[in-house]
């Protein structure tokens, strides 16, 4: 036991658990997204499990996160050499010292590559299309991007470091001859902290891994001139920080062409750079001021966090198409009394109607009997919500002869629901027949792009500027967001509101509400090509429910905002994208609909309440289709067992996990009182994904081939087919 207890790697993981608490969080969470423990929720697991290059899993995308995972392991074994070399000063006696400490300290990244391979070839095995020499060559292709670079980094190593007799040419046999005077290249390990003693203390190793397969007794290194001992490290480590900058200064130089397909690597490769650069910066902030470092650490974070209150520095995400560079809004009571004046109201709701009027032209039949008027309420939920409210809206528009977006008058959600609606609109307005490549566009990868642009720009800088077509901006990935996706769906979405005022005013395509949540106060800030203050308000001139974004900015030029950047605002979810800030006094800041209403439930209730009378006159009832992202009123049927710590986070824990549930609750409410009201009739059609745990899709923006070919099933469920019968009655 004492044998195992001294050896080197033994040694190496004990200190790792016992002092490098940081590296040991790092590596804890890598394993937990590996075994699909954390973050599943987010789909953080698939996207080590199944990488995406240019929108395909294959070789060449394993390969690419092999060396993405080769740069953390390498980033990780040089931060623990500069860190923890002093306490095994032998190792400065041996030749290839850091090629040797790299074995020992390989442990933990030993384990990490193994668990992998076992947990890919699991994950793979579940998939449909499982083949065992196509996973092995996934498997083989992360095993050589991994070796390629840690090879590569050795090798420089090699070349660079010097052991103690090759730094100072002393013969073997004659290492206690007398040695000049050398100036230290670390400030924590100066001539007089040698001196004094004031080194740390050394840890006993008796044995270590001279080769893979080979141990080897460990030289004593105690009868050694400490100060000579301390240049050898210090040499080791100059190299290492140089190596560190290079690193880090490479992947900087990527970011410059993010923009270039070919340069968006997998997202689970933006992650292990993420942390690889955290780490470069612990063990260079470790390197100058060892017991200082944590103090040090803290000081700078609330130095840069200063620092990014100034404006240079303080680059706020924008919205495209407005003008941010005029006169801000004064955002009060009285500018929102001005813009939802009882007068406008009456203009706006008399434009509507001749909307409605054109709507009903439209589905105006030789019986003349009176139309069924559709609202569709598309919940939030990341390309999962895009791809089902797509492939929902296709399939029951072909199963009723298009009627369904012929009926419909109004469109309203939140986040990825809203995107794959406003996709499928515009295909519908220019007469396009949907395919199998529309279905695709839809589905692309967008996490890829993001992830990469927070890595190499938005956490360290933002230098790059890009014009609108009226406006200039700052890259970020909000731009990021908006770039991918006009490249997904060739660029059809690259329109403002302005665009789409005429084909909404004479009813060719159904109108749509994007509403995003303004965080300052809880207002819905209601986004629409049509002037629509009679959204705005509850009670007449009292209560200010919503808050019409075209007279707000109308100073702005807020109808040329792209329609891209509303649908970004309306799915703005916390670190992906960034908070939008609009051009106001004081700014607004704008979050996803889903922080308020995941559905739009709420926005066709106001719409069907203010032409109440019109509609009962006019229709011969009222549709709402509602297309959930996840089942409503899941009940949980696992009981979990009471601790002290679930005692304490359990009441926040639980709140989050009912808060849809408490939703639904109101919007059911919300409906029933609407039925109480309408004199009409009121029906509601509901499609949803399964939840069951086997087939629940992750929240983000990736889908894998089996989370696509799960939601087109879902169209065949019962319950599915069941409502969408039952519409296919209302119609006829």
């Amino acid at each position: 036991m004492k044998r195992l207890f001294y050896f080197f790697p033994t040694q190496l993981l004990l200190y790792h658990i016992k002092r490098n608490y940081l590296f040991s969080i790092f590596w804890v969470i890598l394993f937990s997204f590996v075994i699909e423990y954390c973050g599943v929720k987010y789909g953080i697991p698939y996207l080590f499990l199944s990488p995406e290059y240019l929108n395909k899993v294959n070789f060449f995308s394993f390969l690419l996160l092999g060396l993405s995972v080769g740069i953390f392991i390498m980033a990780f074994h040089i931060a623990s050499y500069i860190i923890m070399g002093y306490r095994f000063r032998f190792i400065a006696t041996l030749s290839s010292a850091f090629f040797k400490f790299c074995i020992n300290n390989s442990t933990i990244p030993l384990v990490f590559l193994i668990v992998f391979g076992i947990r890919l070839f699991i994950f793979y095995s579940n998939q449909t299309h499982f083949s065992i020499n196509e996973t092995a060559s996934y498997y083989f292709g992360f095993l050589i991007g991994n070796t390629v670079f840690i090879l590569f980094s050795i090798f420089y190593f090699n070349q660079t470091n010097k052991s103690l007799f090759k730094l100072f040419g002393i013969p073997i046999g004659k290492e206690n001859g007398t040695h000049p005077k050398i100036k230290l290249f670390s400030p924590s390990f100066s001539r007089k902290k040698v001196e004094r003693g004031a080194l740390p203390g050394e840890s006993e190793v008796r044995s270590y891994l001279y080769s893979p397969f080979k141990v080897r007794i460990a030289r004593k290194s105690s009868h050694y001139n400490t100060e000579i001992l301390m240049k050898v490290l210090n040499q080791h480590h100059h190299n290492a920080a140089f190596y560190l900058l290079a690193i880090f200064s490479i992947i900087l130089f990527i970011g410059i062409f993010r923009d270039f397909r070919y340069f968006m690597i997998p997202a689970a490769s933006s992650i292990m750079l993420l942390l690889s650069m955290f780490l470069m910066i612990i063990s260079a902030i470790h390197s100058w001021f060892r017991g200082w470092s944590i103090p040090v650490f803290l000081l700078l974070i609330v130095g840069v966090n200063y620092l990014t209150t100034f404006k240079p520095l303080n680059s706020r995400n924008h919205v495209y198409g407005i003008n941010y560079d005029t006169t801000r809004v004064i955002f009060n009571t009285t500018k929102l009394k001005e813009i939802s004046s009882t007068k406008k109201i009456k203009e706006d709701k008399k434009q509507s109607i001749e909307i409605l009027k054109n709507w009903k032209e439209k589905n105006k039949t030789i019986s003349e009997k009176k139309p069924k008027m559709i609202f569709i309420n598309c919940s939030g939920g990341g390309m999962r919500a895009s791809y089902l409210t797509f492939h929902t809206l296709n399939y029951i528009n072909n199963a009723t002869n298009g009627d369904l977006f012929k009926k419909t008058q109004l469109i309203t959600g939140s986040s990825g629901g809203m995107i794959g609606a406003c996709y499928f609109r515009e295909l519908y307005l220019r007469g396009d027949s949907i395919s199998e490549k529309h279905y695709q566009n839809i589905s692309k990868d967008m996490l890829n792009p993001i992830s990469f642009t927070i890595t190499v720009n938005d956490i360290l800088m933002r230098l790059q500027k890009f014009n609108d077509g009226k406006y200039i901006h700052t890259k970020d990935r909000g731009f990021t967001f908006e770039h991918i996706l006009h490249q997904n769906t060739d660029s059809i979405l690259n329109k403002s509101l302005n665009d789409y005022y005429l084909p909404e005013k004479n009813a060719e395509i159904p109108m749509v509400f994007i509403s995003p949540t303004i965080t300052n106060n809880g207002h819905l800030l209601i986004v629409s090509s049509q002037k629509i203050a009679y959204m705005t308000q509850i009670t007449d001139n009292s209560y200010f429910d919503g808050i019409e974004f075209s007279r707000l900015f109308a100073q702005q030029d807020a109808q040329n905002l792209k329609i891209t950047s509303a649908l970004r605002m309306n799915a703005t979810f916390p670190y992906i994208s960034p908070v939008v800030y609009l051009p106001s006094k004081p700014m607004l800041e704008v979050m996803d609909a889903g922080l308020k209403d995941n559905l739009g439930t709420d926005l066709s209730i106001q719409f069907i309440r203010t032409f109440k009378e019109w509609i009962s006159q006019n229709t011969s009832g009222v549709i709402i289709l509602q297309i959930r992202s996840r089942e409503r009123m899941v009940l949980s049927e696992k009981q979990y067992t009471k601790s002290f710590l679930h005692s304490i986070i359990g009441p926040f824990s639980d709140f989050n996990k009912s808060w849809e549930n408490m939703n639904d609750l109101e919007r059911d409410k919300s409906l029933i009182y609407t039925k109480d009201w309408l004199n009409t009739r009121l029906d509601v059609i509901t499609i949803s994904l399964p939840s069951e745990k086997k087939q629940k899709i992750a929240l983000n923006w990736h889908l894998i081939e089996n989370e696509k070919g799960i939601i087109r099933n879902a169209i065949e469920l019962p319950n599915n087919k069941e409502e969408i019968n039952k519409l296919k009655e209302l119609l006829n």
